[in-house]
């Protein structure tokens, strides 16, 4: 696994082992399977966003110091500079930057997202809490539940995220959007 999934795996295991909690427990708390868990704590297996929100909502840690390792500090404002975000890449063709990683209290989680073409069907997840996706660039096709919905630039979707949702690039051409997660 790459280097970026292995410190986010081992910031997950000291996090549970800080707060004393068994890996069954932690499956439990946050709804999956303990060996899935297992393989995402070990490095095993990449991460979904999915899986990432729950478990830092389930320990109220910002998403963002999961993925960075870094605690917010800011609290009147922050510039995120362009291309300057904290690149996380959750899975082959998927790159997410974080938009905001250094406020504190953040009612929200944005990213700006970039998928690439020709990746396969969408990976699906799902998380509590909702979601605002405003596409950028290209053209995407969106599942929500048993639903499939095309996205051009311009359009938006705003979806209750517990719904298992994905999202796949069309056509030869990378699409880009601004993902707002709302806890």
């Amino acid at each position: 696994m790459p280097d970026e999934v292995m410190q986010i795996a081992g910031r997950i295991k000291d996090i549970r082992e800080a707060t004393g909690l068994t890996p069954q427990e932690v499956a439990n708390t946050i709804g999956m399977d303990a060996d899935l868990y297992l393989r995402y704590e070990s490095g095993e297996e990449d991460m979904p966003i999915g899986f990432l929100t729950r478990f830092s909502d389930s320990f109220s840690i910002p998403l963002t110091s999961l993925l960075s390792g870094e605690e917010p500090k800011l609290s009147h404002y922050f510039i995120t500079r362009h291309g300057k975000g904290i690149e996380v890449q959750r899975h082959p063709g998927y790159v997410y930057q974080a938009l905001a990683h250094r406020f504190m209290n953040k009612k929200c989680e944005p990213f700006y997202v970039t998928v690439e073409p020709g990746m396969g069907d969408a990976k699906l997840n799902a998380h509590m809490g909702q979601e605002l996706d405003y596409v950028l660039e290209g053209k995407l096709k969106v599942i929500v539940g048993e639903q499939e919905l095309i996205l051009e630039k311009g359009d938006c979707i705003y979806l209750d995220s517990a719904y298992m949702h994905g999202l796949q690039a069309l056509e030869d051409e990378p699409a880009s959007f601004l993902a707002i997660v709302l806890k």
